[in-house]
């Protein structure tokens, strides 16, 4: 990030993309006061997730990462 390199447009837009679309699906409920904030909030949980399935080299396995994090937002929305 702030680097300058040309290739920052391209993931900005690809990123964009995935938040502009969550953020309209989430307009919707009015239980989140920023929809786009929130979708930027879970593009980078999703995206730190897979980080961390690569760091950890599938030590707990991604799909297990992703349903724990799922865990963790169904156990705090009761």
């Amino acid at each position: 990030a702030g680097s300058g390199h040309p290739i920052l447009a391209q993931i900005r837009q690809a990123y964009d993309g995935f938040v502009t679309t969550l953020a309209l699906e989430l307009d919707s409920d009015p239980d989140i006061s920023n929809p786009r904030a929130a979708a930027i909030a879970f593009v980078g949980a999703a995206q730190g997730i897979g980080v961390q399935g690569l760091l950890r080299e599938g030590d707990p396995p991604l799909e297990e990462l992703a349903n724990a994090y799922m865990e963790i937002i169904k156990t705090r929305s009761k």
